[in-house]
């Protein structure tokens, strides 16, 4: 099967204790704003670019470490590990179209 791949949005969970300062990095990471908090523990946020969709929301997490690591990076990506062990490459958006990259399977 062969196809174009678009990433919509994008989930990061994070411990409560630690979620202020996750939500500071993925908005110095994005150059986004934040919404106000949603949920019974204020436990849900979306980051928001300015003039484009919102696609990165933040989820404050009570078990799991929820964390990322670095892997490696190049000029336009990086790739990052999951806890499970997974790996995911973050990318900007083409700055003379302003989409965002397309992956292709192999």
């Amino acid at each position: 099967m062969t196809g174009t791949i678009r990433w919509a949005y994008a989930f990061v969970d994070r411990p409560m204790a630690r979620f202020a300062q996750a939500c500071d990095f993925w908005r110095a990471v994005t150059a986004t704003g934040l919404s106000e908090p949603r949920g019974e523990r204020d436990e849900f946020v979306t980051l928001l670019p300015d003039g484009a969709d919102a696609c990165v929301k933040a989820q404050g997490v009570e078990q799991g470490d929820g964390g990322t690591t670095f892997v490696a990076a190049g000029a336009h990506w990086t790739v990052m590990r999951d806890p499970a062990g997974g790996t995911y490459c973050l990318t900007g958006r083409d700055p003379e179209t302003g989409s965002l990259p397309v992956a292709s399977p192999a």
